[in-house]
């Protein structure tokens, strides 16, 4: 079970970063672009990403007490 805590660790820091800050999400997906800054998503799109970081924070310990 070591490995999956390590594992759900490492995704539920990825989620706090996006939670902090959503435009992680852009950059890491912006290179499929030729013109990343005329592709940029709205405002909409960053509140949703943030919001689905909220309930996998809220999701990822609940997953775990399931699991022991």
């Amino acid at each position: 079970m070591g490995p999956l805590y390590v594992l759900l660790g490492v995704i539920a820091l990825w989620y706090v970063i996006v939670l902090i800050e959503p435009r992680v999400v852009w950059y890491v997906q912006s290179w499929k672009y030729r013109d990343p800054e005329q592709n940029e998503p709205s405002d909409t799109y960053f509140a949703m990403h943030r919001l689905g970081a909220i309930v996998m924070l809220i999701l990822i310990p609940v997953g775990c007490g399931m699991l022991t």
